[in-house]
This record gives structure tokens, sequence and C-alpha cells, in this order.
């Protein structure tokens, strides 16, 4: 990456507002886990993943799931 494009991102990030926190999200996460486990109670879903974006939210609601799932992309 050049110089001038290292510096364009990192002056982005220094002005960025957050607005959500860690705990937000992981709150957040939680909830929506627990609506799927409600939703779906006494099937086997299949959960298909956009990986634009998608894997990584993925990711940490499906390390939250206690049931049987197909996953694919």
């Amino acid at each position: 990456m050049m110089d001038s494009e290292h510096n364009r991102i990192q002056a982005l990030r220094d002005s960025a507002v957050m607005l959500y926190g860690p705990a937000e999200i992981q709150s957040a996460l939680d909830r929506m886990a627990a609506e799927i486990e409600t939703r779906v109670a006494g099937t086997v879903p299949v959960v298909l993943v956009l990986l634009t974006g998608g894997i990584i939210p993925a990711g940490h609601i499906l390390t939250r799931l206690s049931f049987p799932l197909e996953i694919d992309y």
C-alpha cells in the first residue's frame, strides 16, 4: 500500500465516531442467536452465508447456536 493511501485510511480511522462498542456488539449477537434458536427450534436449518461481509458475523453467531445445522456459502 502506498504511503498516501495508508495516510488517507489512517485519517479516516482517526476521525471516525464509534457508534457501538464491543460490549454492545456482543450483546446484539447474543440476542440474534437467541432469536434464531427460538425460531428454528426442532429443525435442522441450512445457513447460507454471503462471503462478502458476512463470514465474520456469521462465525460469531454460529458459535452461539446449540442445534444441528447445515452451512454453505
